[in-house]
């Protein structure tokens, strides 16, 4: 006898606190092997339920996945703004705080003409940061390397919420990156988890 799946989509969804994996999908596929399942083994089965962002707000994902966010003040005032109490609760990290909003709450935001406006000032300077083009890394010295610069490291401290760092040399680390981003070098942080 052949191994059963099951196949199940989920396309309106809000948040939940077990979630994991990838975050704003607008439609969560799974299978779910059955062929261990027997009657005195219930099947029980695990949804990630993640809520959709509104129009409007399609911003807040590009610039949670780039850590410019973990140095730049105003980015995550603007997260803090979102949900003050979700924030605090995921340790002020963005990715976990999207993943974890309530879809009321988003789309209660996607009509805050304040939040709205803040949210474009922030990723316009996001945006800005990004095209630069008078940095060290594309007029000075540092536009003669043509191949990246590898910098090693055991650990990296970006931000409290990505903790990937016990102390001193962590923060060293993370301060080298950041400043190698705003110098706009051609640099790749490497770690061994």
């Amino acid at each position: 006898m052949g191994t059963k799946f099951k196949l199940i989509t989920i396309t309106k969804a809000s948040a939940t606190e077990s979630l994991a994996g990838p975050p704003f999908h607008d439609k969560i596929s799974a299978r779910f092997d059955l062929s261990q399942a027997t009657p005195m083994m219930p099947n029980y089965l695990t949804y990630n339920v993640i809520p959709q962002l509104p129009d409007g707000l399609e911003a807040l994902r590009e610039m949670v996945f780039n850590l410019w966010w973990t140095w730049e003040p105003s980015a995550r005032r603007l997260f803090r703004h979102l949900d003050p109490e979700l924030w605090d609760r995921t340790n002020h990290n963005p990715v976990r705080m999207l993943q974890l909003s309530r879809q009321a709450r988003l789309e209660e935001v996607s009509q805050d003409k304040n939040f709205l406006r803040e949210l474009k000032e922030v990723h316009d300077s996001f945006r800005r940061y990004l095209a630069r083009k008078d940095t060290y890394g594309k007029t000075g010295h540092g536009s003669v390397f043509s191949k990246p610069i590898a910098y090693f490291s055991a650990e990296f401290g970006f931000h409290e919420s990505i903790p990937n760092y016990s102390g001193g040399l962590g923060i060293l680390s993370g301060d080298h990156c950041k400043s190698a981003s705003d110098l706009d070098l051609n640099f790749v942080a490497i770690g061994l988890l």
